[in-house]
């Protein structure tokens, strides 16, 4: 039985938080040829280059031509036969491809170097038998420079010589000798993208190294056939590194090195005598056999980009052929011994079981139960294979429906986010939708081997945005997606026993982050990315657990992989490294700046791990704050640090928030955003989880995700609102604003005192708690006011507490100076006043240095409301800056003075 307590962790494990492990060796891929004269045939291939489009040109010495294939060995072309004309060849070896695609031979037998565009036609040639400079003596290899110089191992001169495109002669070093500047044997030269040139002696059995000019860098190599060592070095390559390859045709090697000869890896390849080799920017690698007279290819082996996730445990005692886990993390399993489906929770300890034990035909009886799915009502659909129909329970277990529709051998299930059903109907080749009811959608496929045709479909997954995946068993061994309409989108895989290839491919899932998990016959689980590029690998064997048969996968609620081992009558657990985020939600009745995120633990996170998880860590990507950014002071974060104190660890990255590590399933943290949405839009904030260990560099992150906080709480409104009523302006007062986010307040007028308050009669934004109203017959208005944050919550609107003032006089009975309305303006503005009697008027506009800008004067004007309209000219007409500006009412023995605010 599984338990936390009984957790066993089989080897230390390796923390790896880079995007790639170690560089892998290649792995046998393609090979295409034998003996003959026909095209496609070879007699003894030498020389192999490859075109700027992936072409593969090969000097098929024995049959005197060179041979133009595309990357998987399809024949294109060919040209040549014996002879000394151009275009004939006399023992073609070396070639090479340069920038344009122009094909350059070197002729042992002929001594000279013919050059050809890429169909094979004849551009030029140069060299004769002989040993002065663009003389040559059986030159055996040849390639060229990064600026298009032609460099040619001239063989029997003991020399590399140098040439330009068209074969005029630049420069040469080398003789007979041991010397760094000396070649016994010299075989081979290829030269990297800098112009360094390497060069290979087969006496002294070494790589040598120089620079374009032929200037002594480095050697490497010496006899044995340990690493770095060599009995029969004949082949040499670079790849888009600058690494280096060199093939061993006694051994039957191939090493890789660096650039300066440090050994890499080191593999045993299927050949008789290599003598050329060859490698694309993609790092395929291409190798001439004479021998056998094939080409092969060689593709760098899927490298693992995140580690396997962690073993936790496992449970046993039944015989698995399906799994799924429900909302609550239980587990349930189809047992092909008892007929029955068995529940368990999450630590394996068995709750109940469906089904009577042995095979039946009746409702709740099984007959063969294979897949399970479970919706997110928690109801369980069974795939009751020999029964050729599906049936479904509620949680408790009590049968609700059953559904046939011309199944054979139904085996995978799954349920989309609509709560609908897709089948794998096996023998028929084909995949059925229904709704939850059973009644019938729609179906696809039929069998062979084209995209969206199957070869017994088995398993089926469906992700959260309702792609369906299917794994297609037998002959194909494919995964292949569709959408939810039996679309055909992509696919992978293939039969074989390399990363990203299957054997009897059964089991598939989808994690938390929308990754794919299928196991096959190889007794493994590989997993991929929605696209299907290859992530990582595990067999169980670093556990001392090896999977056999594990063709039954199901990922639970807090991230736990479940993995049916058929053959070994077992569920083995799994958990990340990584957390993983669950969701991301804004805090409730909050004043805004803060979401919860949920999580599910790393895999590590238990009592006896090796690693010691001690806390979590969140952290905030740094983006352009949104125009929905309430400036209001923020909160502090989970831990009770002030965010302004983040720690910037990475570019784009900082630390806001923690919390601690207590062998959990799942946790919460409380983490501030960047800005709240609002009604003006939504502002998501990015963040991912850190699983921290108690050694600094080790640590495991989850996938980034986004959420948004939002102010749900509305301020308070403005308290002791009172209206004093009066001949010239209204006065409207109320207390200060309490809220911290506080933005605004906002004022409404209405003619009735029953007005609804709204955007067509709002006259006034302030932040202040004050405000006079200068309009006209100011006993006829009414007023209400309200409070806004800055995420744009307003308050209850509310209406005076007290009002003043409020009689009707048939004059004014005293001076007064209103206030300018509108304040601010722009151009122009209305200034109101009151006389109580008749009065001369002096009214004057004056900038903050004091200077009279306009003067508006009246030797007598009567008793009552009056009022002035300034156009924001000076007294020559010309319109003044904005800023504020005074204006003053001298009238009788009443002097007063107001601001005003011009904004253009």
């Amino acid at each position: 039985m599984f338990t936390k307590r009984s957790v066993l962790i089989a080897a230390v494990l390796v923390a790896i938080h880079t995007s790639a492990w170690a560089d892998d060796p290649p792995i046998f891929d393609i090979v295409w040829g034998a003996n003959g004269a026909g095209n496609g045939f070879f007699a003894s291939p030498d020389g192999i280059a490859l075109g700027s489009g992936g072409e593969v040109y090969v000097a098929d010495e024995g049959n005197n031509r060179v041979q133009k294939f595309t990357a998987d060995g399809t024949f294109l072309l060919s040209w040549g036969v014996f002879g000394t004309d151009p275009g004939e060849f006399n023992g073609p070896k070396g070639i090479a491809v340069d920038a344009s695609d122009n094909v350059y031979v070197a002729e042992v037998g002929g001594d000279r170097i013919q050059k050809f565009d890429s169909t094979g036609a004849f551009i030029l040639e140069w060299g004769v038998f002989g040993a002065g400079n663009g003389d040559f003596n059986e030159p055996n290899d040849i390639d060229i420079g990064p600026g298009g110089n032609v460099y040619v191992a001239d063989s029997s001169n003991f020399r590399i010589q140098v040439f330009t495109n068209t074969g005029a002669f630049v420069t040469t070093w080398g003789s007979f000798g041991t010397g760094n500047d000396q070649f016994s044997q010299l075989r081979a030269v290829e030269v990297d993208s800098s112009g360094n040139v390497y060069a290979i002696d087969l006496a002294t059995l070494e790589v040598k190294k120089y620079t374009s000019t032929g200037v002594f860098q480095t050697r490497w190599g010496s006899s044995g056939s340990g690493n770095g060592q060599f009995t029969q070095p004949e082949g040499i390559a670079v790849d888009a590194n600058d690494d280096v390859y060199v093939v061993d045709i006694n051994t039957g090697q191939l090493q890789k090195f660096t650039p300066v000869g440090g050994f890499t890896w080191r593999i045993s390849i299927n050949f008789s005598t290599i003598l050329g080799i060859a490698i694309d920017p993609t790092g395929n690698i291409y190798i001439s056999d004479i021998l056998t007279h094939v080409i092969q290819r060689y593709r760098p082996d899927l490298p693992i980009v995140e580690p396997p996730p962690v073993y936790l445990g496992a449970f046993s005692g039944f015989d698995p052929t399906g799994i799924t886990t429900n909302s609550q993390n239980d587990v349930y399993i189809s047992d092909a011994s008892t007929m029955t489906v068995r529940r368990h929770d999450s630590d394996g300890v068995f709750i109940s079981s469906l089904g009577t034990g042995s095979a039946g035909t009746a409702f709740g009886e099984f007959n063969s139960p294979t897949d399970l799915a479970v919706n997110a009502l928690d109801e369980l659909y069974v795939s009751d294979t020999n029964n050729a129909r599906i049936q479904k329970f509620d949680d408790a277990g009590n049968f609700l429906l059953s559904w046939t529709s011309g199944f054979v051998n139904p085996i995978g299930i799954d349920i989309d986010s609509n709560g609908d059903v897709y089948v794998a109907d096996s023998t028929n080749n084909r995949i059925q939708k229904f709704d939850a009811n059973g009644n019938f959608i729609l179906q696809w496929g039929s069998g062979g081997s084209g995209s969206g045709l199957f070869s017994r479909p088995w398993g089926l997954a469906i992700d959260a945005a309702d792609n369906v995946y299917v794994a297609d068993e037998l002959s194909n061994n494919l995964i292949q997606k569709f959408d939810s309409s039996g679309n055909f989108l992509l696919q992978w895989g293939g039969n074989g026993s390399n990363r990203g290839e299957f054997s009897t491919v059964r089991g598939i899932a989808i994690d938390q982050n929308g990754d794919v998990l299928v196991g096959d016959g190889n007794n493994r689980i590989q997993k991929f990315d929605s696209l299907g590029n290859f992530l990582t690998i595990w067999d169980g064997t670093a556990a001392s657990v090896p999977f056999s048969g594990p063709y039954y996968l199901a990922v639970g609620v807090q991230g736990k992989i479940y993995i049916g081992d058929d053959s070994v009558n077992r569920v083995t657990v799994y958990g990340t490294r990584s957390p993983a985020i669950l969701s991301i939600l804004d805090v409730g009745n909050d004043q805004g700046g803060q979401v919860r995120i949920n999580f599910t633990s790393s895999g590590l996170d238990t009592e006896n791990s090796w690693w010691s998880i001690d806390q979590y860590e969140a952290f905030r990507r740094i983006d352009p704050l949104a125009k929905a950014w309430a400036h209001a002071p923020r909160g502090t974060t989970a831990s009770g640090s002030m965010i302004s104190d983040a720690k910037i660890l990475t570019e784009g990255w900082e630390f806001v928030g923690s919390t601690p590590a207590h062998t959990a399933e799942a946790y919460n943290l409380i983490a501030p955003t960047l800005a709240d949405s609002t009604d003006t839009g939504v502002h998501n904030s990015v963040f991912f989880v850190r699983a921290a260990t108690s050694w600094p560099g080790q640590f495991f992150d989850s996938a980034p995700d986004s959420g948004y906080s939002v102010d749900n709480l509305a301020p308070v409104a403005p308290q002791a609102f009172t209206v004093a009523y009066q001949a010239v302006g209204n006065d409207l007062n109320w207390d200060p604003p309490e809220d911290i986010d506080f933005e605004s307040f906002r004022v409404y007028r209405g003619s009735t005192p029953g007005f609804v308050p709204g955007p067509g009669n709002l006259i006034e934004v302030l932040g202040i708690n004050g405000y006079t109203d200068g309009v006209p017959d100011p006993w006829n208005h009414f007023y209400k006011i309200s409070a806004v944050d800055f995420s744009g919550n307003e308050s209850l609107i509310v209406s005076p507490e007290a009002v003043t003032g409020i009689d009707t006089p048939g004059l004014p009975v005293k001076y007064a100076l209103a206030q300018n309305q509108p304040n601010p303006f722009n151009p122009s503005t209305v200034i109101p006043f009151a006389l109580p009697q008749q009065s001369s008027v002096k009214l004057r506009i004056v900038n903050l240095a004091g200077r009279v800008v306009q003067t508006f004067s009246f030797n007598s004007l009567p008793a009552g409301m009056h009022s002035m309209v300034w156009n924001g000219k000076d007294r020559d007409g010309r319109r003044v800056a904005s800023g504020v500006y005074l204006y003053r009412l001298d009238a009788g023995d009443f002097h007063a003075v107001k601001r005003m605010t011009l904004l253009k």
